[in-house]
Formats: C-alpha cells, sequence, structure tokens
C-alpha cells in the first residue's frame, strides 16, 4: 500500500474568538477566526484519533506511534510496529502492537513522556486497545492463522511490572473487551462460515479479579461486528450492538441492534432492532 505523507492538522481546530465591539447580549454579532498554531506531517495518508494529556498528544500514522508536544507540535518521541492499538494513562502508554518482521504481537508498557520501554509481553497476532481500571491492564485478543484467528484470549496484567494475574481461554476470537470494578465483559466471534452465516457470536463476564466464567450468553445476532466497538457498562447494565448478515452474502448488512443485559447474570433486558447496520452507541442519563 502506498504510504502518502499528511499533514496532522488537529490542533488546527484551536481558535481564538474575535468579538465585534457592537455583539448583542446573546452573541449573535460574534465572529471567530480559527488560528494555525502548527502543522505536524505524518508518515502516511491516514492517523487514528489523538488523545491528549499532560500536555502531550498521541496518534497513530501507517505504523507508528508518535508522541508530539501539544503547545508548539514538535515530536517528543516515536515508536514503529505494526497494528498499534493504544491507551495512554498515569504517565505510561500502554500498547498492543506487532513488531515489524515478527508474526505475534506484544503488549507493552512506555514511560509517556520519553517513549522508554518499561516492559513487554509477548501476547496475540489480533487484538484492540488495552483497558486500564486501578493496577491492571485487561487486554483481549487472539491467536490463529489469518484471518480465522479462532482462539481468543483476555489478559489480567499488573500495570506496573507486566506480570500476568489471570488469563481467560475462549474458543471464539475475543473481538473487544470492557471492564467495571467487578466485571471483564468480552464480546466474541469465530469466522468460521456455515451457509455463508457467521456463528459462534456472543458476550461474556468474568470476575475481574480471578477470570472466572459468570455467565456465557451465545447469539444468533452477529454482536459487535463493528471492529473495535467494546461493550459499554453503566448502571448494573451492559449495553453493545450487533449487525445481522444474510445467507447469500455474509457481506451485505440487513440490519442491526442494540442489546442491554443485567451484568449480574447476563439476562436480556431489551433487544432494540433496526433495519440499517448499527456501530457504536452511546449511553447517557439512562438512555442509549
Amino acid at each position: 500500500m502506498k504510504k502518502t505523507a499528511l499533514t496532522f492538522a488537529c490542533i488546527i481546530l484551536l481558535s481564538s474568538l474575535i468579538l465585534n465591539p457592537s455583539m448583542s447580549a446573546n452573541g449573535s454579532n460574534s465572529t471567530a477566526t480559527v488560528t494555525q498554531l502548527w502543522k505536524f506531517t505524518t508518515d502516511s495518508e491516514s492517523f487514528s484519533t489523538p488523545i491528549v494529556a499532560d500536555g502531550l498528544i498521541y496518534t497513530t500514522s501507517w505504523n507508528t506511534l508518535y508522541c508530539i508536544n501539544a503547545s508548539t507540535g514538535t515530536q517528543i518521541w516515536s515508536r514503529n510496529a505494526l497494528f498499534i492499538r493504544f491507551t495512554v494513562e498515569n504517565g505510561y502508554v500502554y500498547l498492543n502492537e506487532v513488531p515489524q518482521g515478527n508474526s505475534q504481537g506484544d503488549v507493552a508498557c512506555l514511560n509517556a513522556f520519553n517513549g522508554d520501554e518499561i516492559w513487554k509481553f509477548p501476547y496475540a497476532t489480533s487484538f484492540n486497545s488495552p483497558v486500564v481500571l486501578g493496577n491492571y491492564v485487561y487486554v483481549a485478543g487472539s491467536i490463529g492463522p489469518y484471518p480465522d484467528f479462532n482462539h481468543g484470549f483476555v489478559y489480567a496484567i499488573e500495570a506496573s511490572s507486566g506480570r500476568v494475574k489471570w488469563q481467560f481461554t475462549i474458543n471464539s476470537r475475543a473481538n473487544s473487551v470492557a471492564v467495571s470494578e467487578n466485571f471483564v465483559f468480552v464480546s466474541f466471534h469465530n469466522e468460521n462460515y456455515t451457509e455463508g452465516l457467521f456463528y459462534g457470536e456472543g458476550i461474556c463476564a468474568l470476575d475481574a479479579s480471578t477470570g472466572r466464567l459468570i455467565w456465557n450468553i451465545p447469539s444468533n445476532d452477529y454482536l459487535n461486528r463493528v471492529q473495535g466497538t467494546p461493550p459499554i457498562i453503566q448502571s448494573n447494565k451492559v449495553y453493545l450492538s450487533y449487525n445481522n448478515y444474510t445467507k447469500a452474502d455474509s457481506n451485505k448488512v440487513t440490519g442491526g441492534g442494540v442489546y442491554a443485559l443485567d451484568t449480574l447474570n447476563g439476562s436480556l433486558l431489551w433487544n432494540f432492532r433496526i433495519s440499517t447496520p448499527v456501530s457504536l452507541p452511546t449511553v447517557t442519563n439512562s438512555h442509549c
């Protein structure tokens, strides 16, 4: 794939507001100008949604993770790897990566300010961003020949040392993970086909302290087919989206919906269906 340099321009969204002297009380006569503070050129034509923490910006572009000074646009450090997924928390960057030239990936912890590696744990072939809660990093992913990934794993790793507290194995791809104080929720799917349909779809809940399976809910719907879409936890409920596919064309979406499940036992509270694809739901004030 051809790589094309691209100017990273998110900081341009910062603006200075110039108020008209005759501005009315409701501000209807105000004018605003956008001031470009700096620009930073990446090594490819796309980049991930940036994360801003402690005066620094973190973003990935093609096969590079960048750390940029938010005030000046100066690069502080970078790290090269494939399929980088990362989280910034408490002065550290936790990332899932496949080092170039390798077939197996790592979970790594970096100093967020200088990029120095604190620890690294060899992990899997495919995974999503780590989730940090308290003293632990939770990672979900899969191992297997591409593109099958038929065996999934969930790890709870000590954030400071990289030592594994527990591991859970599932006979499907671990698609995404969400964590609450007591539970780790994992959506999964198996990409083997039967008459053009996916199967082995569902969600399970693990004990966050021990990794013990608490409940497992398989489904005839194809949960979280939108990549990188984790379940959402709020008020003793877990919400997750799904999309359905046809027998004739496994890539054609016929509709989707959102499930609401009880976090304690996985019982279905409601299932809202629509005739179009569904992405990540947003939950606020008990509304989804």
